[in-house]
């Protein structure tokens, strides 16, 4: 999509991306662009079992829900569910966002978890689908 604007030189044709880069208001992990270092802990363990794990993905999820709120851990005043874990598995959490039908690496969010770590539980967690 392109949009114009007026310099001095005259009408200026620029391409406007069709997502902004900066696509997650109230993001697990971060306030704004702000990393949060709890969450982020949160964030990598999950990843980081999800992608080490050999067992069923199905009992490893389980099993991180159980371990979270058994520690007392909340996303904001909500106990961890099934889904919820596995909303942790986001290219975002890797430094990444999806830009048509790719990946690439995002301006705004740093890196929480080793992108070759994240893109293996991706895959896991693809699997339940």
């Amino acid at each position: 999509m392109s949009e114009y604007i007026f310099t001095p030189a005259g009408r200026l044709a620029i391409e406007i991306p069709p997502t902004s880069n900066i696509k997650y208001s109230h993001l697990y992990g971060y306030r704004g662009l702000v990393a949060v270092p709890a969450e982020q802990e949160v964030i990598q363990q999950v990843v980081q079992t999800i992608a080490s794990s050999g067992e069923p993905i199905e009992k490893v999820v389980a099993g991180l829900v159980d371990n979270l709120n058994s520690r007392g851990i909340r996303r904001g005043t909500k106990r961890w569910v099934k889904a919820t874990v596995i909303g942790l598995i986001r290219p975002v959490f890797g430094g990444r966002i999806l830009v048509k039908g790719g990946y690439a690496i995002s301006q705004h969010y740093q890196e929480i978890v080793p992108w070759p770590q994240l893109l293996l539980a991706i895959e896991k967690v693809r699997g339940l689908k």
